[in-house]
């Protein structure tokens, strides 16, 4: 069950909408925090009063099936994700543009740039060593143990 019903989220944003939008004030108000009353006016803006009730996710037959396939052929992941995505949104849309990222000037020598494990030795202060056997074992687990 959701921790707030549908009905109290549509009045948590109707309140909003009526007061001229001061999420601190309605969030005190109904005793939520103001960033979950912008997260539902948010939400209530995009989607209506569906965006307010609780998501229940369906997975396909056909997402299902791939599962069990998977599954069959003993090719597990030791974790997942699965992630729905409503709108993606760019903070400029010529910024791509402008930082040139598929420019010659703009790429790197793989060699400049640290491994995993010369990263991890920098923030904890471990050794060369230390760094080769970190990415000996980031590397052996990335090619055979991520599935």
């Amino acid at each position: 069950m959701a921790k707030y019903e549908t009905k109290f989220k549509h009045e948590v944003v109707k309140q909003y909408l009526s007061k001229g939008g001061n999420a601190r004030t309605v969030g005190k108000e109904f005793g939520v925090g103001h960033g979950t009353v912008r997260r539902w006016v948010q939400s209530y803006r995009h989607h209506g009063l569906k965006g307010l009730s609780k998501k229940h996710e369906h997975y396909s037959a056909e997402f299902k099936l791939s599962v069990l396939r998977r599954m069959k052929k003993g090719r597990l992941p030791k974790c997942a994700i699965v992630v729905t995505i409503d709108e993606v949104l760019f903070h400029c849309g010529k910024a791509i543009n402008r930082a040139r990222l598929w420019s010659d000037a703009s790429r790197l020598d793989r060699r400049s740039v640290p491994s995993p494990g010369e990263m991890k030795a920098a923030l904890t202060g471990a050794d060369a060593a230390a760094a080769q056997k970190m990415d000996e074992g980031y590397y052996t687990s990335v090619r055979n143990s991520l599935y």
